[in-house]
């Protein structure tokens, strides 16, 4: 039954004033108006996540038994566009100059040969049997023609080894330098492509990033860091600044000339990871343009009926989503699905293709 003391009073005090400035604040339009648009924020990331989520992401889910594989089945949150990284510096990496021979010029094709050379003369060369035809152009390059399962060069028949094999070796040799290892190729990314699909198709990826870090791509070095040269074609490099001939299109040759270039130059450190990327990027920009290409495929029946463009195609594509994704949005919630699919906003706060609310989605799906 005591009186509150002087500290007693004046926090009571405080707190009436907070209070009383907190109802204040709470009657203004503008916190009405914003407390609203939370609500509205909160509750169609709710329908967004039921949508992509299904019926997973419901109450009681486990108290529903008429439950098909859709319903539980989860469309991809957005994905956001994938960048090669260049190589961070402060290893003590082992830069190996690396060549391929491959079948073509397209993303399908196979490794004929691989070349590298290293320090000390230590140097590798490995030919992989194709299990698809050789083209013209490269046979005109290369001189390597397969007959059966018998590989030759000029006409003369050379050991060869499945791909799987040859890259196995490969990595084995890599790995007996005992030192992070760093890939440097002329147009390095036409090498990194057809090496990386390789390891991909073999799911030797795993296996390769313990031994390779990255890639270095002489090509895009020596215009940066030698300017105005007529020609920067290895072969031409090699005569300007080491005076020598050597025989080109063949891996293991194209490897060695490319170590006594660089030698040639004595390129620092950083400058050379200035023109780099890292393994393990440049494979996750190979799934991504891979799952980009699926999806292209996919939505192309919406742009040949001239439902969507091909921009907006792109976008869909980009953020991980299919035309199946799109059905299964539509299914879930037939008036605003495919909407709050499409305007579900990125870590970036964009959205993930559109917020446009034009009712232009709906014959998307009718066909």
């Amino acid at each position: 039954m005591l009186s509150p003391g002087e500290i007693t009073k004046k926090i009571s005090e405080e707190y009436d004033r907070k209070r009383e400035k907190a109802r204040e604040r709470e009657s203004t339009i503008q916190f009405k108006k914003r407390r609203r648009e939370k609500k509205e924020q909160q509750s169609n990331h709710q329908k967004t996540c039921e949508v992509r989520e299904g019926k997973s992401y419901e109450t009681a889910v486990d108290m529903n038994n008429n439950i098909c594989s859709d319903d539980i089945c989860e469309i991809p949150p957005p994905q956001t566009e994938q960048t090669c990284k260049e190589l961070i510096p402060g290893v003590e990496y082992a830069y190996v100059s690396f060549d391929l021979e491959t079948t073509g010029l397209g993303n399908d094709s196979e490794i004929t040969q691989i070349g590298a050379a290293y320090i000390h003369d230590k140097s590798y060369s490995q030919y992989l049997l194709p299990s698809k035809r050789i083209s013209t152009s490269a046979i005109a390059l290369t001189g390597l023609t397969v007959a059966g399962s018998q590989m030759y060069k000029e006409g003369e028949p050379v050991p060869s080894t499945s791909t799987s094999e040859g890259l196995t070796n490969f990595l084995q040799w890599l790995s007996s330098i005992h030192k992070p290892v760093v890939l440097v190729a002329h147009n390095a990314r036409f090498d990194a492509n057809a090496f990386c699909r390789a390891l991909i198709t073999n799911d030797m990826n795993g296996d390769a990033g313990k031994v390779i870090q990255g890639f270095v791509d002489t090509l895009s070095l020596f215009r940066k860091e030698r300017p105005g040269l007529c020609s920067y074609k290895q072969t031409d490099l090699v005569k300007s600044f080491i005076q020598t001939d050597y025989n080109a299109h063949d891996a293991a040759s194209d490897a060695k000339a490319l170590l006594q270039l660089l030698t040639s130059q004595n390129f620092s450190e950083h400058i050379l990871l200035q023109h780099s990327f890292s393994f393990d990027s440049y494979i996750s920009l190979l799934h991504y343009h891979e799952m980009v290409q699926k999806n292209s495929s996919s939505l192309m029946c919406l742009v040949n009926n001239k439902i969507i463009s091909k921009m907006i195609m792109t976008r869909i594509a980009k953020s991980g989503l299919s035309f199946s994704h799109l059905l299964l949005a539509y299914k879930r919630d037939s008036q605003h699905g495919v909407l709050r699919l499409l305007s579900e906003n990125t870590c970036e706060g964009k959205p993930r293709v559109t917020s446009n609310k034009k009712n232009h989605w709906k014959p998307l799906l009718l066909h």
